[in-house]
């Protein structure tokens, strides 16, 4: 979400650049010496856009909050589970006779709809792996 919103700006620049740089190619409205350097410039800008967005995923304050996230997200997630083994265990079997309507949802609908933001938030920047991953080693 954050570095949509920086990059939000960025990116229709980088293509009405390239747009120009193209335009001016085609038209023939400059020598080709000019041209050839638009689009070297044009690369450089890509290349150094690129590497910021990169450098903010992946490192700073949003990189910290994210791992704070993650790990909220796992914590949150092995209380569920233990809370649904405890009951399952404690029952004495009756859970087994239970039907549909019946049966205990195993997180409380505020631990489910944080699980589902906290989801919402690692998704939008690029981490929705992790969240499989800590799901995958939680639930096994």
């Amino acid at each position: 979400m954050a570095i949509g919103a920086v990059t939000a700006g960025c990116e229709p620049a980088v293509l009405r650049l390239q747009e120009a740089v193209e335009f001016l190619s085609r038209t023939k409205a400059t020598d080709q010496l000019r041209i050839h350097q638009l689009r070297e410039t044009l690369g450089a800008i890509k290349a150094l856009y690129e590497a910021e967005v990169d450098a903010m995923r992946y490192e700073g304050l949003l990189d910290k909050a994210l791992m704070r996230l993650q790990d909220e997200y796992e914590g949150i997630m092995h209380q569920i589970r233990h809370k649904g083994i405890g009951e399952a265990d404690g029952g004495g079997g009756d859970n087994a006779e239970m039907d549909g309507s019946e049966q205990r949802q195993l997180g409380s609908d505020l631990e489910v709809e944080v699980l589902g933001r906290i989801s919402e938030m690692l998704a939008s920047n690029d981490c929705l792996d992790i969240c499989i991953d800590i799901y995958v080693k939680v639930c096994n």
